[in-house]
């Protein structure tokens, strides 16, 4: 995973503090792709990456969504945003607590109450 996302071998053994933004963000990308997951919680999967690097995530992420994984994310991207996103929330426009309740995730081949899983994950 850390080749594909760019992360050079000579750096594995160096300390993430070193690393520029970019590396330490593709880092933080493995880490939470590399288990499998039902729900992934994302902020700002794309930040401080080049094109190359913005675009190897996003096909990673929708790779992983064919998968059934559910994605929650905070994007700043909106091309970005468009090109993952089934739903797109405008936080400046809707009450957070309607988003909640009005959204149901599929956990498991069951459909379960955003607001449950997210008082689960908080």
């Amino acid at each position: 995973m850390l080749s594909f996302l760019n992360i050079k071998e000579e750096l594995f053994a160096i300390s993430p503090l070193t690393f520029s933004g970019g590396e330490q963000q593709r880092v933080n990308i493995a880490k939470g792709i590399i288990a499998p997951k039902s729900v992934l919680l994302l902020d700002e999967p794309t930040a401080s990456l080049d094109m190359t690097n913005t675009n190897k995530v996003i096909d990673k992420l929708l790779e992983i969504k064919k998968q059934g994984v559910t994605m929650i994310g905070i994007f700043h991207d909106m091309d970005c945003m468009k090109r993952i996103s089934d739903k797109i929330y405008d936080m400046k426009e809707k009450d957070m607590q309607t988003i909640i309740r009005s959204t149901n995730i599929l956990i498991n081949g069951e459909f379960t109450s955003a607001d449950i899983v997210i008082q689960g994950i908080l």
